[in-house]
């Protein structure tokens, strides 16, 4: 089956769509104002919604890293490197990715292996083909039934 994209035209239709479905002109209407569940009143016509523009003024409550803490990080990191084989070894060694010769000719002739947990693991595969088509209008009129 044929990956379905969604072409302008398609977009157009769709976006038409959900307007007609979803959107009435008295909605666009704000009848409150809450700021984290509670009302705020307006004071002379205006509301001031108070909201953080750094992060030095919040509270790092999901631990995110610093800059310091990521660059750390990078200047820990092993490098891997590349063995060109003609076949695997019995065993293999730790950031090292083996290059095996796959039968093929051109481009992509080589099958990338790691050693991982005992055994080799083929690392990816670049061989399938994705057929695309575009969702019809009748296939968006159907989204919407």
């Amino acid at each position: 089956m044929a990956t379905k994209y969604l072409d302008y035209q398609g977009l157009q239709k769709y976006n038409q769509k959900v307007k007609d479905t979803f959107v009435e002109e008295e909605d666009l209407k704000i009848n409150q104002i809450k700021r984290n569940g509670l009302t705020v009143q307006p004071v002379n016509k205006s509301v001031d919604i108070s909201v953080p523009i750094r992060t030095s003024e919040l509270t790092n409550d999901s631990n995110f890293v610093t800059d310091e803490e990521v660059n750390q990080k990078i200047a820990g990191l092993k490098s891997m490197t590349i063995k060109v084989v003609d076949f695997l070894p019995s065993t293999g060694e730790n950031d090292v990715m083996y290059l095996v010769p796959n039968g093929e000719s051109g481009n992509n002739v080589k099958d990338e292996y790691l050693y991982v947990d005992g055994k080799f693991e083929k690392v990816g595969d670049t061989s399938t083909a994705t057929e695309v088509e575009s969702i019809s209008d009748d296939e968006i009129d159907a989204l919407f039934n």
